[in-house]
């Protein structure tokens, strides 16, 4: 068996030494196995760096709130209402509430009590809100704050001009696909932005399946994204939450007026 880091940094002992065996025809293969290699490396190299990129937002805001600390996001939650889309990834409301439950209460178990919840998925926010209430049930003392819908509040947040469609909402609509561009430019792909906007009433909450409001798995209107609108997003967002939680530590998280 040939090590690959020999076989890397040394490719022509190799072809030698097969020479030397009278095995001509395994020679490609010393170049096929080069270039998978390479393959590998690069694709390892993307990985790294897609986990490493993970949670840019809330280490941005640990980065200015002393003393907090910034957890592995939990990858995969609630997405049942998107399963009519091709490898929708998906938990059941029960099992997403049930994880949720279990990191807080592990938190707590460390002994740590003021917990700040940053969610980025849609599908989450029922599950955030009744594990939230359970904790609360079980454990009084503990004070939970959790900012479910960053996209939402970003439109609330900057001035009513920023966003050209939708007050920039949507599935990957002019909001979230403007904070991709500005937090992951190297895994976008802007050439395949599309533009759905659902006829859905004011005030009103639809209890739909995703199917029923668009063909692509998007909304909103991702053709009007830029990186300067979610550079924009991520700015405020970041200055809002620190702001809020310095606010909350100077009171040790007491409500009471």
């Amino acid at each position: 068996m040939i090590d690959i880091k020999f076989l890397r940094e040394n490719p022509d002992i190799v072809r030698e030494n097969i020479k030397k065996k009278f095995q001509d025809a395994k020679l490609p293969l010393v170049d096929e196995v080069i270039e998978l290699d390479a393959e590998k490396r690069a694709t390892q190299q993307k990985a790294d760096s897609l986990r490493a990129s993970r949670n840019k937002l809330s280490k941005q805001i640990a980065d200015r709130v002393d003393g907090m600390l910034v957890l592995p996001p939990v990858m995969v939650g609630y997405s049942g209402h998107y399963d009519s889309f091709p490898f929708s990834l998906t938990l059941s409301y029960d099992t997403t509430t049930q994880v949720i439950y279990d990191l807080i209460e592990s938190v707590i178990r460390n002994g740590i009590s003021h917990i700040f919840l940053m969610n980025g998925h849609d599908g989450n926010i029922a599950p955030i809100e009744i594990a939230s209430r359970k904790i609360k049930e079980k454990y009084p003392e503990v004070q939970i704050a959790a900012l479910t819908q960053w996209w939402v509040a970003a439109g609330n947040l900057l001035p009513k001009d920023t966003f050209e469609v939708w007050n920039g909402l949507g599935h990957a609509g002019e909001g979230e696909t403007s904070i991709a561009y500005y937090l992951f430019p190297e895994w976008c792909e802007p050439e395949l932005a599309t533009c759905v906007i659902p006829s859905l009433p004011d005030e009103i909450d639809i209890k739909w399946d995703f199917s029923e409001l668009t063909d692509t798995a998007q909304t909103g209107d991702a053709t009007k994204a830029s990186a300067e609108k979610g550079k924009k997003m991520n700015d405020v967002i970041v200055e809002h939450v620190v702001k809020a939680l310095q606010e909350l530590d100077a009171k040790d998280w007491k409500y009471k007026g």
